[in-house]
């Protein structure tokens, strides 16, 4: 598995993004990915994440968005 190369404060809002969806969530899979992932991002890029939940309802992703 590759390290994520993710700024600290970058890290910290990852982690807590991952935090808060498994405690309202069952989360199955979470996956940072992209080039902030990679360590070759420009100021602009966004953090990609891929979120795998267990049961999937148009309400449960209004919630996450």
């Amino acid at each position: 598995m590759k390290e994520i190369k993710l700024k600290e404060n970058e890290r910290v809002a990852v982690s807590k993004l991952k935090e808060t969806l498994g405690e309202r969530f069952s989360v199955l899979d979470f996956c940072v990915f992209g080039s902030r992932a990679r360590g070759d991002s420009l100021p602009e890029s966004d953090i990609y994440v891929m979120i795998e939940i267990e049961n999937y309802t148009p309400e449960i992703e209004s919630a996450i968005d």
